[in-house]
């Protein structure tokens, strides 16, 4: 997941990022950064509120100690933790929505990745050992994965979307294995 910090500071970045990848930018980065603004104006307001609370709820104490009354401050106390309970709502709504938003944008791709929609556009950084002649036809490892029972690209597509697989059995534990 992308760090709210990148939208913030330069959200040309994650545009280009969009582009290089040919995703067609649906207004998702604008209103990430809107709602990050709306989500700071906010912790700064509902600070605010922690202090002011806090500062009267000291000094309702220090009344009660010499006997006066604190009744004016007392409900002053509980309408801002009324405002508080409020604001803090709001705030946790906003993080959940800023957060399932990002998760929608992905990774930004290193500088020297090339541009290109097709594989083919793609280019051969380096290769690793020999390339291996098999006497017959060699099967993807999806095909292999689902004859093995240890994935299902099929239920993957439905849950997650295409290309992703649902792992399976033996297939689920080396994932986790893998992280």
């Amino acid at each position: 997941m992308l760090d709210v910090g990148i939208f913030r500071r330069d959200p040309r970045v994650v545009k280009d990022a969009l582009r290089k990848r040919n995703l067609p930018d649906d207004g998702s980065v604008e209103r990430i950064v809107k709602m990050d603004e709306k989500r700071r104006s906010l912790t700064s307001e509902t600070d605010e509120l922690r202090r002011r609370r806090k500062e009267l709820s000291e000094k309702i104490g220090e009344l009660r100690k010499i006997g006066k009354d604190s009744e004016e401050m007392v409900r002053e106390v509980h309408a801002l933790k009324e405002d508080l309970e409020k604001k803090e709502e709001e705030l946790r709504r906003l993080e959940t929505d800023i957060e399932a938003l990002i998760l929608r944008i992905p990774n930004i791709p290193d500088e020297e990745v090339p541009e290109g929609v097709t594989k083919e556009e793609n280019k051969v950084v380096r290769e690793w050992g020999e390339r291996r002649d098999f006497k017959f036809k060699v099967k993807p490892h999806y095909e292999v994965g689902e004859r093995l029972g240890i994935l299902d690209m099929g239920r993957g597509a439905t849950i997650a979307g295409s290309h992703f697989p649902l792992f399976l059995g033996a297939g689920a534990s080396l994932c986790r294995a893998l992280i």
